[in-house]
């Protein structure tokens, strides 16, 4: 395809810097990669919702592409590939077609991305911090415990520093981890199907009688249709 750039941004400087780009390349559509969860807020404050993703929400995404269409340019056009999906979707899927493949190849811990001398961090999961717990949930239901082992390199949920993120990824705290990790609905959804599978002793004591999730309706998007078709086709096998 030759009018698309894919991009995957993390901030508005990275979003102002692909659209740069999508222009410098005669490029029409920037694809992100960011997911229906991210628009969930970490806490309220001053009847504020504050959201540590909003550069990674839709409400960014339409606040961006107006800016862009006002200010820039008509021709570039600025969404996420993603957005229908929520976290849990997107880890069911991935375990199913690319874990093996990419396995050693890919990481969510934020603390790959400091700055050390440390080459060997590259890949590495620290098993002591909120993205470490909240990937662990959502893989939990889709992994056997020797996968899990080897991705983590650690059994994950035996590990204490773990097991105390996981009330503050289900809602239980004052706020949700100030880290890029998905709804309370879905880690609970995430859990009580690990536990279901009988694998998971260890996150019995998070379990929840009643399952949050029924379906997982598309959410909302800016995406165009032509790549919605893309995108429907792809996970059309995903359980809804």
């Amino acid at each position: 395809m030759t009018n698309i750039l894919t991009f995957r941004s993390s901030s508005a400087i990275f979003a102002f810097a692909s659209v740069v780009s999508a222009l410098i390349q005669g490029k029409k559509y920037i694809a992100l990669s960011n997911e229906a969860s991210a628009n969930e807020a970490n806490t309220e404050m001053y009847g504020m919702e504050i959201n540590h993703q909003y550069s990674k929400s839709l409400e960014f995404e339409q606040d961006f592409q107006s800016y862009v269409l006002a200010n820039i340019s008509t021709e570039v056009k600025y969404f996420s590939f993603l957005r229908p999906l929520k976290e849990i979707q997107i880890a069911q899927f991935f375990c199913s077609i690319g874990f093996k493949k990419y396995l050693g190849n890919f990481s969510s811990c934020n603390r790959n991305f400091r700055i050390t001398g440390n080459k060997e961090a590259k890949f590495k999961w620290c098993c002591e911090c909120p993205k470490c717990a909240f990937i662990g949930c959502i893989f939990a239901p889709y992994l056997e415990r020797s996968e899990m082992k080897s991705l983590f390199g650690c059994e994950i949920f035996k590990q204490e520093a773990i097991l105390k993120f996981i009330p503050e990824l289900l809602g239980q705290s004052e706020h949700k981890p100030f880290e890029c990790v998905g709804e309370y609905e879905e880690v609970q959804y995430a859990i009580n199907e690990a536990v279901k599978s009988g694998k998971w002793e260890e996150l019995k004591p998070f379990e929840s009688p009643i399952s949050p999730i029924s379906s997982f309706n598309p959410s909302p998007s800016l995406m165009p249709n032509f790549f919605l078709d893309i995108l429907n086709e792809r996970t059309k096998n995903i359980d809804k």
